[in-house]
């Protein structure tokens, strides 16, 4: 791209990343302020800088419905900025041939990034689009995640609900200690009150449980699939929800998404919900 690019390139990039401020707010300006001539983010290193702008140029050109164009944007702005960020604090992009053009003449990160934005671009819940951006962030810099494994979490992301994500973040946040007492309560609350949690909320959690994306913590600290212990044929099973925790794909997703910083009023939400609130 830095050998071809032209004038009008800068141009099409800014009105293309401008539109995700319908989505994703400041953070937009954020990430338009990194443009620099027709390059992308010069300061996230030029191999990332040249993916971002080529990716985000072929997707101003593709005919999107205008949300869609949107949310795709967004995710761009979220990525370009959370990168740029962690390139400050000192992170280093990872080495491992990520952004190194293969025999097609194409990089795994500049298809894991279209397959980011048309992830984003597809996604209905707005509420995620942020989290999209930020995983492929976070991918720029971990070499021990895959190209494919990477689309494989994408595909993940694509599929899994708001919701979804939240309870993922709210187990991890209840295993780290916060919301530890409520969830073991839960049994006590339930017994005195004849409450039991939301059969929605149930319903999304089987789905995790069959995802093989949320477990349950043994006493030698490994996640295991659970049996029927959210649902299926015998319903909740109260006793093992405090032991409930993200398995690896699962914990890989709330890593790379940080979802640690999903809004505290949406991980209430859930705790309301199991209360059967």
């Amino acid at each position: 791209m830095t050998d071809d690019c032209l004038p009008e390139d800068g141009d099409r990039l800014r009105s293309f990343m401008e539109t995700g401020g319908q989505v994703v707010g400041q953070t937009a300006g954020a990430a338009v302020s990194l443009i620099t001539g027709p390059v992308l983010g010069a300061g996230v290193g030029v191999a990332l800088g040249e993916v971002f702008a080529r990716v985000g140029l072929e997707l101003y050109d593709r005919v999107l419905a205008p949300r869609q164009g949107a949310r795709a944007a967004g995710a761009l702005d979220v990525a370009l900025v959370r990168v740029q960020e962690r390139k400050e604090a000192g992170d280093e992009l990872r080495a491992d041939g990520f952004f190194d053009a293969g025999p097609d003449g194409r990089a795994d990160a500049e298809e894991v990034l279209e397959g980011t934005l048309l992830t984003a671009a597809n996604a209905y819940e707005e509420r995620k689009v942020p989290y999209i951006g930020r995983l492929y962030a976070n991918l720029a810099f971990d070499s021990s995640v895959s190209a494919a494994h990477a689309n494989f979490l994408l595909r993940l992301a694509d599929r899994l609900t708001y919701r979804q994500l939240t309870a993922l973040a709210f187990f991890a946040e209840a295993q780290a200690g916060d919301y530890e007492r409520a969830v073991l309560g839960l049994m006590a609350e339930a017994s005195a009150t004849d409450c039991l949690p939301s059969p929605s909320l149930l319903a999304e959690m089987d789905d995790l449980r069959d995802a093989r994306l949320l477990g349950v913590r043994q006493n030698d600290g490994s996640v295991t699939a659970p049996g029927a212990t959210y649902g299926g044929g015998s319903g909740l099973t109260l006793s093992n929800v405090g032991s409930a925790a993200p398995m690896v794909v699962g914990a890989t997703l709330y890593r790379l998404m940080e979802l640690d910083v999903i809004p505290p009023a949406d991980l209430d939400a859930v705790l309301a919900e199991l209360r059967g609130g």
